[in-house]
């Protein structure tokens, strides 16, 4: 006769909270600290990214604020969460969160999106935010029309956002229940397209669209336009903000491209190893595929919208990057990998502060 199992009290409160999520227990805590360093020390050795959208004028009053420079770390956070939150119902592990969060934090992507008050840090949580509602409406626990208004409200800090609300209908249609849910997603994409839409029509917020330095705001034709758009996407969106550093004297471009790299093989391991049986392929196809289209995509709304074919700001693409995230944590299997990860973004997050201190002295 087999002895009787003791059950100890459940452990609750803060104490339970932190020992069910520990990756996130240590994560929010690093990127505050990452964050407001930067916010607090960055001096006129790197300017803030322009503003987009329709919110663009009141956001590049706030840039230059300490206090917003602060706040704008609740962003991270709750970027960090809703990342967490996906990569769990998709069968990510506490020790793969770990990493993909720590690249998050370490990404020269969060020196420009959570250490300046403007549009990049709202759009890198709405990507995350539509993606987590997307898999909770898929799932059966969620409302579509949620997916609506969050469209709507991303839509208002840039037209960058819509790519998130794309990838999201791709994820439906890949999904067996997408007769179901179809309509929720093409309600998002729209609602996504409304702000920006307003905004060109009634000259209302930010061009939607800026040329790249060596074109010196000239117009490209619609092929050039759409490589180019296409290059900054792969620039940002998989580079995540590599090949550009952190605008700082001494950023060696390699010394980030690594993280870049994490994000890349992530994406295409996960592609190849993605079969319809397996609960992640839906968003690994999805992921792909938007990474792909988001460049032309953009090319062709901008000219519907602005009558000329005109290159994307390359940094708005952090609208992308939860999603990124999210598949390459259903690809990382085991600790050393993901110990590797986390070790070279600590040494990358500590290169990024010092050069923050010393460019502001």
């Amino acid at each position: 006769m087999s002895a009787p199992v003791v059950i100890g009290p459940a452990r609750s409160g803060l104490r339970g909270l932190v020992a069910k999520h520990r990756a996130l227990a240590v994560l929010l805590p690093v990127s505050l600290v990452v964050s407001w360093t930067i916010a607090l020390t960055h001096g006129d050795a790197a300017a803030p990214p322009p503003a987009q959208g329709v919110l663009a004028e009141p956001l590049t009053t706030l840039a230059g604020s300490p206090v917003w420079r602060l706040a704008w770390w609740l962003w991270l956070a709750g970027t960090l969460i809703l990342v967490e939150a996906v990569a769990r119902r998709r069968g990510a592990s506490d020790h793969a969160f770990l990493a993909t969060g720590s690249v998050l934090i370490a990404l020269p992507a969060t020196f420009w999106a959570f250490g300046w008050a403007g549009t990049d840090g709202p759009l890198a949580f709405f990507g995350a935010l539509a993606l987590w509602l997307a898999v909770r409406v898929i799932d059966g626990v969620g409302s579509g029309w949620w997916l609506a208004l969050a469209g709507l409200a991303a839509g208002a800090f840039g037209i960058t956002a819509v790519l998130a609300f794309v990838l999201v209908l791709i994820l439906i249609i890949a999904t067996p229940e997408r007769r179901r849910l179809l309509g929720a997603g093409i309600t998002a994409v729209g609602a996504a397209l409304a702000l920006p839409v307003l905004g060109a029509l009634t000259g209302i917020g930010a061009p939607l669209a800026v040329s790249e330095p060596p074109t010196g705001g000239a117009t490209l034709g619609p092929l050039g336009s759409a490589i180019a758009a296409l290059n900054a996407m792969i620039t940002t969106g998989l580079f995540t903000l590599a090949q550009r550093g952190i605008g700082l004297p001494g950023a060696p471009e390699y010394f980030f491209q690594i993280l870049g790299w994490v994000l890349i093989a992530g994406v295409v391991v996960a592609f190849l190893r993605a079969r319809r049986t397996r609960v992640e392929s839906p968003i690994v196809v999805a992921t792909a595929a938007t990474v792909l289209l988001a460049g032309p995509v953009l090319v062709i709304i901008v000219r519907l919208l602005s009558g000329q074919w005109l290159l994307i700001q390359p940094t708005a693409m952090t609208v992308l990057l939860a999603a990124l995230l999210v598949v390459t944590a259903t690809v990382i299997r085991n600790r050393p990998a993901a110990w590797m990860v986390v070790g070279w973004s600590g040494i990358v997050v500590i290169v990024q502060i010092v050069l923050v201190v010393v460019a502001t002295r």
